[in-house]
């Protein structure tokens, strides 16, 4: 039995549409977190900082310079705690933004998704319109032939009937006899074929609506499994984007920690300068 032609599948097409939208999926870009050196509590330490250092040259208590190094390692402390919260107000905007993010990109593959599986059912219903109206056709056409060739043989017989009854010889009757019951049976023998006709047209189009169906299965699987990749790598991308952002905003707090840390050590120097008051 001669199968259908093949066709190339739909979900080859939608496959480059997931990717498209990865491609334009646009990554995670940096947190609008304001800088420590912008803060008060920076701007205190260092204007404490600058303060001491005019003071290293002016006589002072102990109690005075303990009062110093206090409101120092006070203000270092604030500024320690803001860069700590900058840091996790940063992480916080960029998993939001990551997250946003995904959340769109993953809208727009779903649509690609919707799209794909709404042409692939298009496809289909015509591919099957179009199968079941040539069964239609195909049906027409045998019983069409095999009407014509009955309606023949039975005009034929009809006219052998009357050409028997005006015979006057018994011979002669018999001997049309003979060829109405060989139309009878070619008639008999013509619906047979007919049948099996009619039937093996039904096989091929049940075949035929079988291989459509399992071909539009196997497209929509492809499709919903191009859109899980394409998910995945949406989501490992939005992953990485605030790995990096997380990363980047560690790096900046360890310079900070370290700036602050001069600082303080800076004031204490100051204060360690200054000349013992008698």
């Amino acid at each position: 039995m001669k199968s259908a032609p093949q066709r190339p599948p739909v979900f080859p097409f939608a496959v480059l549409a997931l990717a498209a939208v990865l491609l334009l999926a646009p990554n995670a870009g940096a947190a609008t977190v304001p800088t420590l050196a912008s803060s008060p509590q920076y701007k205190a330490l260092a204007t404490y900082v600058t303060k001491l250092r005019s003071l290293q040259a002016q006589p002072t208590t102990a109690a005075q310079k303990a009062a110093y190094e206090s409101a120092l390692t006070a203000k270092h402390a604030a500024a320690v705690n803001k860069s700590t919260a900058l840091f996790a107000r940063g992480k916080k905007e960029a998993k939001a933004e990551t997250q946003s993010r995904f959340r769109s990109g993953a809208a727009k593959v779903r649509k690609v998704e919707a799209r794909a599986l709404a042409d692939l059912r298009a496809e289909f219903n015509t591919r099957l319109d179009d199968a079941e109206a040539g069964y239609g056709k195909k049906i027409d056409a045998v019983e069409a032939e095999y009407d014509a060739r009955i309606a023949k043989r039975d005009r034929e017989i009809q006219r052998l009937r009357v050409q028997k009854a005006k015979s006057g010889s018994l011979a002669k009757k018999t001997s049309i006899q003979k060829q109405i019951a060989a139309l009878i049976k070619q008639i008999g023998d013509d619906k047979k074929r007919e049948r099996g006709a009619l039937a093996e047209l039904k096989d091929r189009f049940a075949e035929e609506k079988s291989e459509i169906r399992e071909a539009k299965a196997a497209d929509t699987v492809a499709i919903g499994e191009a859109n899980q990749t394409a998910i995945e790598k949406l989501r490992a991308r939005s992953t990485r984007s605030y790995n990096n952002k997380v990363a980047t905003l560690q790096l900046r707090r360890t310079n900070q920690l370290l700036d602050l840390e001069a600082k303080l050590t800076e004031g204490r120097a100051y204060i360690g300068l200054m000349p013992v008051a008698g």
